[in-house]
């Protein structure tokens, strides 16, 4: 079960990791060239044609002994078997499927970071942690306490950190970056007229070392 799970969910990577070697490795190209014609010949096979045959094993031979009930008598001496065979390569595919699910999650989490990291100016090396993950992201309004002015900027809000930048183009410049550990605190601001603006749903975040209002 085990074996079948990792094999099954590492399957996209093992087609990519091979796609990428026969690209731009022209020897290793040449290898898996002529191995797909000293055991299949001319029958047109390819090393992904078998790759696959693993994955397609256990949902087949689901329809299989499902198909096999249909024409067996419940009162067969085969009958019981055949059930908890059938609910046994159920539960494995289950698994496959939720460890699928998981590991859809990891990577659209990891490249969501990426793609941040890569945006941000300076970059940041350490963006790409494990356990963290976006929450949102959007424009909000910043109090610059330097020269009296409300600038507009772009927020990214991790599980764990705050990152506030400026947008330039398709580029992020850091402001801010704020660890949300248990030093930080959220003020809310009561609506009103602050520096000629009306404001509303405005709010403090206090942390250790400094005060940010939005």
């Amino acid at each position: 079960r085990t074996v079948y799970n990792d094999y099954t969910v590492s399957y996209n990577h093992i087609l990519e990791t091979l796609d990428r070697n026969q690209r731009e490795k022209t020897a290793f190209k040449k290898f898996i060239q002529n191995s797909e014609k000293q055991f299949w010949g001319s029958a047109g096979n390819s090393i992904q044609s078998f790759l696959i045959l693993p994955v397609q094993r256990v949902p087949r031979y689901i329809l299989l002994f499902k198909e096999m009930m249909k024409f067996t008598d419940q009162d067969h001496p085969d009958y019981p078997n055949m059930k908890v065979a059938l609910i046994e390569l159920e539960s494995i595919c289950t698994d496959v499927n939720e460890s699928q699910r998981r590991e859809d999650m990891e990577q659209s989490r990891i490249k969501i970071l990426t793609e941040i990291q890569n945006k941000v100016e300076p970059r940041l090396k350490d963006l790409v942690a494990d356990g963290r993950y976006l929450l949102r992201e959007g424009m909000m309004v910043q109090f610059d306490a330097e020269d009296d002015q409300m600038k507009e900027r772009t927020y990214f809000l991790f599980n764990d950190i705050l990152l506030v930048t400026k947008k330039h183009k398709n580029r992020y410049q850091m402001r801010v970056h704020v660890t949300l550990d248990h030093g930080v605190r959220l003020k809310d601001l009561s609506d009103g007229d602050f520096l000629g603006h009306a404001i509303t749903n405005a709010f403090e975040v206090h942390t250790k070392t400094k005060t940010l209002m939005f």
